[in-house]
């Protein structure tokens, strides 16, 4: 039953069960209107001390950020950003505050290094990506701001010509080559700005894709002889050629008349080489290589075994040809500080509850007027409070900013003195750890009326089996594939510039390492400022490295209470083997004969050689929960909607879902989660490229025009 307040009002019970960004965005969204409370009751219930999901982060010794792995927000996350820029707004910190504001939350980065093998050499490829003079978050707030397939086209295609200009190959106007793009060029955005109905359209691109197959013919008997050794030719053709991969698919296989979908089946690579990519040296670049990596596109994280449906591919490189602004943001603190503390107070202050150390372990099934409901949710709470009546407070003050510690605040916790010596991680899996009160039930109509399940597809087969009833429940937990990950973090003495790093005057950078067991590494030495080390053992740089960890589909069970130090293990291992092996290419100046040179490590304690390690941090991303969900090629069909559970009352969100975007990404578990509230109270009404790519729906790539050309 719904419960009554002092006016006689009825409010409907929303629990949601997880504390990732998918959940708080839709706590989010429910609670913007003005007379939400008039209506809704919303409880947030979390596994253990702090919210973020695989974003969450913590400050650990001397105040140092710890993260889950390498967050950085792409310029095209519209939904993400203006769904922050909301949040700091309403929060309203001080002008002379740290973070006061989402631009100082946000700071443009776009340098973008690749690491190109030539030979038996590697060579760093660098990216410096224009500044756009826009803001993201822009389409987020306006329909009439959100662009569609036809302009991405035409961005895609203005970006060819003046890269092509730019290079020494195009540099003359009187020049075959350039008339071709500038003719592409023209022909791809009269499309766009006339609006052209679809058959026009059609004609139009048909000939854009002629003109794209004539010049790239024409380039490559130019540069074919180039592509060993002249660098910057090899990379103008693999940057073009990739381009014009992409849109002479776009226009060859009709998606924009009939939906990127239709190519999901198909891995990425294959659908490229299909429309004319080279195999060397486009498809064995770095630059498709980077694609992949970013997703963990992996199956069971192996990277000999790529994985990366067309479909999800193309929406994300067409997203990334319409970023704002920067084409990479970078925090500017710890995710922790920056995302899910301003979300926790925003939240918090408008009257959403929060139930940490409540542990999810069971959905149960029923029925109502004969449609299928969720009747009970099962939990453990792990810890009970000193103050029965008292919500949990999880921040605390670093440096002058509310973080999130790495351990529960065990003063307010009535065992807490048991959980702190025992060294128990309450949101292991594996913990050995004895619930408070293991068996806490939620019933349907008294606790709550709807559910919104916003924890990771990981762990679906530990809380979710009751729900196998439904075929496409069983279909998606058997189908839809997750990796685990790994990630460490080096405090080093010198910076970059002493390090040897060649591009060190270009500022922050993120390379694509082309290398193994790590293949993702960043300069994150901005974040220094934010930490608390000691003045003699203070670093001069920081550097983020992350990438898939191999293992098994299945989890040992949940009495391998040793599994987590066994990868934990692993990973140490993985990240002085890739110091070993890789540090000296992009820093010359850290090795010491065939070594790294391990006094370069800060380490307080002050141990010698490789032990100076054991100082710095490791993750392994193994719980269920943790696991990362890509897009494999032919997944998408078991992918459901944030409002098509099956279950009259359960919606869903998550970055898991058919959600717009349909990719492990933070944009992709905002669009659920919005999409998650505007099924239960309406708000919002728009959810920006909803419908990218999308031409069933009204507003997707065609409007909805024309389906009998497809």
């Amino acid at each position: 039953m719904t419960e009554t307040d002092p006016q006689g009002q009825s409010r409907q019970k929303i629990a949601i069960l997880g504390g990732g960004m998918a959940a708080l965005a839709a706590a989010f969204e429910l609670t913007s209107q003005p007379d939400w409370k008039e209506n809704y009751e919303v409880t947030v219930y979390q596994l253990g001390w702090r919210l973020g999901g695989k974003g969450a982060s913590s400050r650990g010794p001397y105040g140092r950020i710890e993260e889950h792995g390498l967050h950085v927000w792409l310029g095209s996350y519209e939904n993400a950003f203006h769904l922050m820029q909301r949040c700091y707004q309403e929060l309203a910190r001080p002008l002379g505050e740290q973070l006061a504001t989402w631009e100082e939350a946000f700071k443009p980065c776009n340098i973008v290094a690749l690491d190109e093998r030539v030979g038996e050499k590697f060579v760093p490829w660098l990216l410096n990506i224009p500044m756009r003079a826009s803001v993201p978050g822009m389409a987020g707030r306006d329909a009439a701001a959100e662009p569609t397939a036809y302009e991405a086209l035409a961005h895609g295609v203005h970006a060819l010509h003046s890269a092509f200009g730019a290079s020494r190959h195009g540099a003359s106007r009187l020049n075959f080559g350039r008339a071709l793009l500038s003719l592409a060029r023209w022909l791809s955005v009269r499309v766009h700005r006339k609006r052209l109905p679809p058959r026009q359209a059609r004609r139009h691109h048909s000939l854009v894709a002629w003109l794209l197959d004539r010049f790239r013919n024409w380039l490559w008997r130019k540069i074919e002889p180039l592509i060993e050794a002249d660098d910057l030719a090899r990379r103008l053709f693999t940057l073009l050629d990739f381009g014009i991969a992409n849109i002479r698919g776009v226009i060859a296989d009709d998606l924009i008349l009939c939906g990127f979908d239709r190519v999901d089946d198909l891995d990425y690579r294959e659908w490229l080489r299909k429309h004319g990519a080279k195999e060397h040296p486009t498809l064995d670049s770095v630059l498709i290589r980077a694609l992949y990596d970013l997703g963990f596109s992996y199956l069971d994280g192996d990277p000999q075994k790529p994985q990366f449906a067309a479909g999800a591919a193309i929406r994300v490189v067409l997203r990334m040809v319409l970023y704002r602004g920067a084409f990479v943001w970078d925090l500017q603190a710890g995710m922790g500080e920056t995302i899910f503390a301003p979300l926790y107070l925003v939240l918090k202050q408008r009257g959403v509850h929060f139930q940490f150390f409540h542990r999810v372990t069971d959905l149960v099934p029923g029925t109502r007027d004969g449609k299928p409901t969720i009747a009970q949710i099962k939990l453990a709470r792990q810890v009970a409070l000193i103050d029965a009546g008292a919500e949990y407070d999880p921040l605390a003050p670093v440096n002058g900013m509310l973080c999130w510690p790495p351990h529960p605040r065990t003063e307010q916790l009535r065992e807490g003195e048991k959980l702190k010596d025992g060294g128990y991680n309450l949101e292991s899996f594996w913990t050995p750890w004895k619930d408070a009160d293991p068996d806490v039930t939620l019933e349907a109509g008294r606790h709550f009326d709807r559910v919104i399940l916003g924890i990771s597809l990981g762990s679906f087969p530990y809380l979710c089996a009751k729900l196998r009833q439904e075929p496409r429940w069983a279909a998606m937990l058997d189908q839809m594939p997750t990796v685990q990950t790994q990630a460490f973090q080096l405090w080093l003495k010198p910076d970059s510039a002493g390090l040897g790093w060649p591009f060190w005057k270009h500022g922050r950078y993120i390379l694509d390492t082309n290398h193994e067991p790590f293949d993702t590494w960043a300069d994150m030495s901005h974040l220094l400022l934010r930490e608390m080390w000691p003045g003699d053992h203070f670093p001069s740089s920081v550097h983020y490295f992350c990438s898939s960890l191999p293992g098994g589909k299945v989890a040992p069970p949940p009495t391998e209470h040793g599994f987590p130090e066994q990868e934990h293990q692993r990973v140490e291992q993985h990240a002085v083997s890739v110091l070993r092996q890789f540090a000296r290419r992009i820093w010359p100046n850290s090795a010491r004969g065939n070594d790294f040179n391990w006094n370069l490590v800060v380490d307080p304690q002050e141990r010698r050689g490789e032990a100076r390690m054991r100082s710095q941090f490791f993750r392994a991303n193994v719980d269920p929960s943790e696991r990362y969900v890509y897009a494999a090629p032919g997944t998408l069909r078991y992918r459901m909607r944030p409002d098509d559970s099956g279950f009259a009352n359960l919606y869903l969100a998550g970055d898991w879902t058919k959600n717009g975007l349909n990719v492990g990404a933070m944009e992709s578990a905002v669009m659920a989660g919005m999409e998650a509230s505007r099924a239960i109270c309406g708000h919002p009404q728009y959810v920006a490229y909803e419908k990218f790519g999308d031409p069933a729906k009204k507003g997707g790539a065609n409007g909805g025009l024309a389906p009998e050309l497809c």
